[in-house]
């Protein structure tokens, strides 16, 4: 990765850390509006989780916002 933007969240949740990287331009473009598929695709869907819900403060990993929806 040529410009890493380092990113590590606790899933508010179960309090699980998530740590990985992202290349710089890619996670800025998704801070911006772009669709997290589009630029973010070569995460793991938990990995986009996590960061798409941390956008309101709360970040949720995969498991447990899978969990929130199981009967």
């Amino acid at each position: 990765m040529k410009n890493p933007h380092h990113v590590n969240l606790t899933c508010c949740k179960c309090h699980e850390v998530e740590t990985f990287s992202v290349e710089s331009d890619d996670y800025y473009a998704w801070r911006n509006g772009t669709p997290i598929q589009e630029v973010l695709g070569y995460l793991t869907v938990n990995q986009r989780e996590i960061l798409v819900t941390s956008k309101n403060g709360f970040p949720i990993c995969g498991d447990c916002f899978d969990g929130m929806f199981q009967r």
